[in-house]
């Protein structure tokens, strides 16, 4: 059945931009706010705010600021013991794989230092529209995979190694990714169509500094079904503010794997993550995805 947005369970970016609610994804993660970016009228200078954006991370971390929005705050603090939920039940899925990799002292080390950094991130992730953005949770999962990544590099573990234990973890842990819904839940096709429209002239509004922002693309009838130009990311935002840049393209790339579990083929041709102006997505209703692992840019291709 359906899965309607929880904080134990939220949901993945490709859940979220493709199709919600015929195949939604068990991914989770964790949310919280800081800073919500420039007042209306100010200029926004990317290199500013990033500045801005992780300098007050900095100092939430150190207890030399608190958070100010209380209202904001409150939404994730509230939330605390069920985001924390969720990222346990999220870790069981990296578990088999780290444990094959590294053996099982080290995995349980690392799964109980990436709650606790997990954790530690909660006050400084920036508040973009709680339960009315339908993103949200997609910005909680990348948080908890930033955690993890943050942990092992802690132990002398690179970026792709990391990488490559996520990716491992969605093709082992299928089942938990993807959930059909019977029939009579589904919107129709045509009503789905309008919604991701709709959504997408919205994100153009620019309500959150930090939230996405991107178009919709109609499909050719050949190539691809529909897709979406991304031309602000979230999640982006908030790893290159914590310098975790260098792990942007391997989470990013977790979407190949994720879109052909869900029956859709995706391609596309650059990244916000790798440079690029933007991210193009282009789905193809039971297509295959164009790209496995090794990524393009670790083999250097």
């Amino acid at each position: 059945m359906s899965m309607p947005f929880s904080v134990a369970k939220p949901r993945s970016l490709f859940q979220e931009i493709c199709d919600p609610e015929i195949q939604p994804l068990a991914i989770v993660t964790c949310q919280t706010q800081c800073y919500n970016g420039p007042d209306d009228g100010e200029d926004l200078n990317r290199e500013k705010w990033l500045a801005a954006l992780s300098e007050r991370n900095r100092a939430i971390g150190s207890g030399r600021i608190e958070v100010t929005n209380q209202e904001h705050s409150h939404y994730y603090i509230a939330r605390k013991p069920e985001l924390l939920a969720g990222f346990e039940e999220t870790a069981q899925q990296w578990a088999t794989i780290l444990a094959r990799r590294y053996g099982e002292r080290f995995a349980r080390r690392v799964l109980q230092e990436a709650r606790e950094e997990f954790e530690a991130l909660l006050p400084g992730l920036p508040y973009i529209g709680g339960e009315e953005n339908h993103l949200t949770s997609s910005l909680i999962g990348s948080v908890q995979c930033l955690a993890l990544y943050r942990v092992m590099k802690g132990h002398g573990r690179s970026a792709a190694d990391t990488g490559s234990i996520l990716y491992d973890a969605v093709k082992l842990h299928a089942e938990k990714y993807v959930t059909r819904i019977p029939p009579s839940q589904q919107l129709s096709r045509e009503a789905l169509m309008e919604r991701r429209r709709e959504r997408a002239r919205r994100s153009q509004e620019r309500q959150y500094a930090w939230d996405w922002v991107y178009t919709f693309v109609e499909g050719d009838g050949e190539r691809c079904d529909y897709g979406y130009d991304f031309t602000e990311c979230a999640t982006e935002k908030f790893y290159r503010a914590l310098g975790a840049q260098e792990f942007l393209p391997f989470y990013c790339f977790l979407d190949f794997p994720k879109c052909e579990l869900g029956g859709l083929g995706l391609s596309r041709t650059m990244t916000l993550a790798e440079g690029g102006s933007k991210c193009d997505f282009r789905f193809k209703e039971g297509g295959k995805s164009t790209q496995d692992w090794p990524p393009p840019f670790l083999k250097g291709d």
